[in-house]
């Protein structure tokens, strides 16, 4: 099923909530507020979303979230292991790709390759390289 987030939208509660305004701020001068301010809505999803169903399956990852933790894995030059510790860990990540409840900042290695495999095979990896 499928889970698309509006990432415009902002939530009264949310994992970030709790880090001081000066760890905010830093957020947002790093590299990981640029990607969640001009990167992440930027993804193409709807292409992606186009493989889900809408009514039936678990589930689907945030659209975003997980596109997102490809170009960080791809741009840190990660295993999947490590790219499952840093959604799951790393502070940074959680802004970047606007996980928003700490239910939602876990990712399993088979979903890594699951939709590593989707996006390849809608040839979406082209509009994602990173330099």
């Amino acid at each position: 099923m499928l889970t698309v987030r509006d990432h415009a939208t902002v939530d009264l509660f949310g994992i970030v909530d709790h880090f001081s305004e000066a760890k905010r701020q830093a957020l947002k001068r790093s590299w990981a507020g640029v990607f969640r301010d001009h990167l992440l809505k930027q993804l193409p999803t709807l292409e992606l979303a186009a493989s889900f169903s809408r009514t039936q399956g678990r589930p689907s990852k945030d659209l975003y979230a997980a596109m997102g933790a490809l170009i960080l894995q791809q741009r840190h030059d990660l295993s999947d292991a490590a790219t499952v510790e840093a959604y799951a860990f790393n502070q940074m990540w959680h802004y970047a790709l606007n996980v928003r409840h700490e239910a939602d900042a876990y990712v399993c290695e088979r979903t890594l390759r699951n939709y590593r495999r989707r996006i390849v095979e809608l040839g979406l990896d082209r509009h994602l390289s990173v330099p």
